[in-house]
């Protein structure tokens, strides 16, 4: 923010880490590929392909629920639709642009303190439970039954460390080269 409350010009950038997603604070940048609005799932290994159902069978449907109601939850939180208004301009609407939340008049203060890092150094009881809904999706397309929020970051970063282990050696079995199979 400028001393006089307008937004500051953001530097020139590929990329922007840390503005939530529908939240456009860089006029010059489409709106991210990882929004809620464009969620694609993605399986978690090669071999988890679309069943004759089209349905995932790898847990991305369960993934990408918890994550759209975190995000959700969120973005409440950061933009209250009692305290926003959501607009666009003609020009940002042709650019593709999405909306972006505007304080409705006696909320641009408090507004203004509404920040992840703010609402993560908080904590509320909510935002854990989402987190942990979503990681327990994770955990169940893992295939890890035993999983609990309890569980010690050592022992998950093991079992990531094992199951790359394990995808490496799949793929160096059908990876092929000039001078033959590597």
């Amino acid at each position: 923010m400028n001393a006089d409350d307008s937004e500051a010009d953001w530097p020139k950038a590929d990329v922007i880490v840390g503005n939530p997603p529908g939240e456009s604070r860089n006029p010059g940048a489409k709106p991210p590929a990882h929004s809620a609005t464009n969620l694609e799932m993605r399986p978690l290994a090669e071999e988890n392909e679309l069943d004759s159902g089209d349905q995932r069978n790898d847990g991305g449907e369960a993934i990408a629920a918890a994550a759209v109601h975190l995000n959700t939850l969120r973005e409440n939180w950061l933009n209250p639709p009692e305290w926003v208004d959501w607009v666009i301009t003609p020009e940002e609407e042709k650019a593709g642009f999405p909306k972006h939340p505007v304080a409705k008049p006696g909320f641009g203060a408090e507004l203004k303190k509404r920040t992840l890092t703010n609402l993560y150094n908080a904590r509320p009881a909510w935002l854990d439970m989402a987190h942990k809904a979503l990681d327990r999706a994770v955990a169940a397309a893992y295939g890890w039954t035993d999983y609990t929020p309890e569980m010690p970051n050592e022992e998950i970063l093991r079992r990531l460390l094992e199951l790359n282990r394990e995808r490496t050696k799949t793929r160096a079995k059908t990876l092929t080269c000039p001078g033959g199979n590597v």
